[in-house]
């Protein structure tokens, strides 16, 4: 029994022994175990940290009793404090963040105190030497168990990088919107939109411009093959579209410029470019390419055109009017000496002799020659208009019953006239010989039909000037001459129901003896003597002819100041042209000179003839009363006519000056009276006419 109680009492000790060694290893472990936990937990606590460190996710807690806060080592580090110094407060914080955002940062605080859900603000701070960063907060408030706030825990993440990004993005956006926005303003400005087809899908897609160019809005159109050819004017309808399948077989459209007529009914031009648009496999899967409104392009084309065309006819006719002017220059000299020796022959022989009527035929022959001549000084711009006014319906009233006896029965000539003068800065005589010229250019357009021809004078109305000084020229429209703006004009105008003008020829009608009659109905001088009088009176000529209606011509001529007299008093010559004066002649052909010497010296005068102008001013400074009276030719070498009549008045004041020429350019009446001149012919002029302008001189200086 007692053995068995030992032996019951030693196992229940080695029991009891294995099960404090048991313990004792179960506590092992169990550390171990928490020693493990607590490694593991510190190695999660440093991943956290670490983690929070990477996303640069600080946080803190505030005491909404007292206000004070802590913070993170990575909210401290976010901050820029040291943890060991800095005291965390509430105001404090708010000092670190931007003044701009401080109220909407502390507004949003309390609303939290109210609020059971999570808060968050984005803002700025303000940390070290002024640098900002941007953070977000990220928090919620807690109660107590009266529903009280008690603390708040919250996060702070430092998103610089992130906002810089952000603002690198939308400043991108904002750029790309510039551009978007350039790219329309240069799209509009150029009158170029872009536009899209894409095969796979059958879509299209056209810029802002390109729905403006074609007169539509993104509202009430659809861009197809089909919307699309109904604004394309059908001449050019199917070749644009051709373009589409020639595109799917791999064919690039050529340049293609086309008309179009908006919805609003406006016709413009475009111009459209375009390339193929493939995969990387070579396959066409759209078109790609530009429309440009070029309408206005074209016309200033033209226009260019037009001009260039106008430069070249003006230097045509310049160069045209030079040598025409030059030759009827020296033609002028030989037909003055022509004409004042057959006058001399003329007064030599008996009327009954035979030879008599040869010399009238010869002086006939000069003077249709010194009408040829006249006309190509006039169309030069060199003959000497010599600065008279006259009344435009005066000067058409005047030649009325001339004109009228040039018209057979079948045609009628119409008249309408102003009631009010209208006078212009010119002579009559190369005015009406314009008139005349186109006159009888209208008759001739009717061949053998019958019509009327239509003159009208009147003013020009201000709007009707500004047309002709805007009007570009088309088919059967031309104008020559500029129209100063502000300038008030007369109106000549003459238009006939004939044959009208070709328009081929148009730009050549007022060459010089270019003509479509034939040599034997004219010398082709009458429409460019209307050019030279028009041009030399800063005038404009306005043509509109078409083919089998007629043609109308319409001249404007500057209006001056001046009161016109309408009377009609001739100026009548002296009976008598005889006379005792001294006569000192000055031109270098020779001939010109003797031959004016001697019919002079025939009707009483004395006479001294020299080549050189400074002769002449020799004979005058060595003897002052030597002579009374000068004649001189203009175009001299040495010295010119006018600068010698200056001379000639300095050394001798009173002597009286005769200028003659065939080449005035820029030479009129006016300039001749400033230079002293007190009479004026153009040649060429005969003794005859010189003796008649001495008496007129000499009785105005009695």
């Amino acid at each position: 029994m007692a053995l068995n109680t030992t032996l019951q009492e030693a196992s229940q000790t080695r029991h009891t022994q294995h099960q404090k060694v048991k313990q004792r290893e179960e506590l092992g472990n169990s550390d171990r175990k928490q020693q493990a936990i607590a490694v593991e937990l510190g190695n999660e606590r440093k991943r956290l940290l670490d983690a929070l460190a990477i996303a640069k996710i600080g946080n803190w807690e505030t005491n909404l009793a007292t206000l004070e806060v802590s913070w993170s080592a990575e909210t401290c580090r976010i901050f820029e404090v040291d943890p060991e110094t800095f005291v965390v407060t509430h105001n404090a914080f708010l000092l670190f963040v931007h003044p701009d955002d401080r109220d909407a940062v502390d507004e949003a605080f309390r609303r939290s105190l109210s609020s059971q859900g999570v808060n968050t603000v984005d803002h700025r701070i303000v940390v070290g030497d002024d640098r900002v960063k941007y953070v977000t907060e990220t928090w919620q408030v807690f109660l107590d168990g009266e529903d009280k706030p008690i603390k708040a825990i919250g996060t702070c993440q430092d998103i610089s990088e992130r906002q810089a990004i952000v603002d690198k993005l939308r400043e991108s956006e904002a750029r790309l919107r510039r551009s978007q926005e350039i790219s329309k303003i240069a799209e509009r400005v150029a009158s170029i939109g872009s536009a899209a087809l894409d095969f796979r899908t059958g879509s299209w897609e056209w810029s802002d411009e390109t729905y403006r160019i074609y007169g539509v809005t993104r509202e009430n159109f659809i861009p197809s093959a089909e919307t699309l050819a109904a604004l394309v004017h059908p001449e050019e309808r199917d070749r644009l579209l051709a373009n589409i399948p020639a595109a799917l077989k791999g064919i690039t459209p050529e340049p293609f410029e086309y008309r179009i007529r908006r919805p609003n009914g406006v016709e413009r031009i475009l111009r459209r470019e375009a390339t193929l648009v493939r995969k990387e496999t070579g396959t066409v899967i759209g078109i790609v390419g530009t429309v440009q409104d070029v309408t206005d392009i074209r016309a200033a084309e033209r226009e260019w055109n037009r001009l260039q065309n106008r430069l070249r006819q003006a230097q045509r006719l310049e160069a045209i009017g030079q040598l025409a002017g030059g030759v009827a220059h020296d033609f002028n000299n030989i037909l003055g000496a022509i004409l004042c020796f057959a006058r001399l022959l003329k007064d030599d022989l008996p009327e009954e002799s035979a030879d008599h009527g040869f010399v009238e035929r010869i002086l006939a022959a000069c003077e249709r020659g010194k009408d040829l001549v006249e006309q190509i000084m006039t169309f030069a711009g060199v003959r000497a208009i010599q600065g008279g006014v006259t009344d435009l319906g005066l000067m058409a009233t005047r030649n009325r019953d001339y004109l009228e006896a040039q018209l057979p029965a079948r045609i009628v000539l119409r008249m309408t006239l102003p009631e009010v003068p209208l006078p212009v800065l010119g002579d009559t005589v190369p005015l009406g010989q314009m008139l005349t010229n186109l006159f009888l250019n209208a008759r001739d357009a009717f061949g053998d039909g019958g019509g009327i021809i239509d003159i009208t004078v009147r003013r020009a109305e201000h709007s009707e000037v500004e047309r002709v000084r805007l009007e570009r020229d088309c088919l059967g429209e031309r104008s020559w001459g500029d129209v100063r703006p502000g300038r008030t004009y007369g109106l000549l105008q003459v238009g006939d129901q004939g044959a009208g003008i070709p328009s081929e020829i148009l730009d050549r009608i007022f060459e010089p003896f270019f003509t479509t009659k034939g040599r034997q109905h004219g010398t082709g001088l009458g429409l460019a003597v209307v050019h030279g009088v028009v041009e030399s009176l800063g005038g404009v000529c306005h043509l509109r002819s078409v083919s089998g209606v007629g043609t109308v011509f319409s001249i404007y001529l500057p209006l001056i100041d001046h009161v016109v007299d309408n009377t009609d008093v001739p100026a009548e010559g002296p009976a008598d042209v005889r006379g005792k004066e001294r006569i000192l002649i000055v031109d270098d052909e020779l001939d010109v000179a003797n031959a004016m010497s001697i019919g002079l010296k025939r009707l009483g005068y004395e006479t001294v003839s020299v080549k050189d102008p400074r002769e002449a001013l020799a004979a005058l400074m060595a003897v002052p009363e030597a002579f009374d009276i000068v004649i001189t030719d203009q175009g001299m070498l040495g010295l010119s006519g006018l600068e010698l009549i200056g001379r000639l008045k300095q050394i001798r004041p009173s002597i009286k000056a005769i200028l003659c020429t065939g080449y005035a350019e820029g030479l009129n009446a006016e300039i001749a009276g400033q230079a002293g001149v007190d009479a004026f012919f153009q040649k060429p002029v005969d003794f005859q006419q010189i003796a008649v302008g001495l008496r007129r001189i000499m009785a105005r200086a009695v």
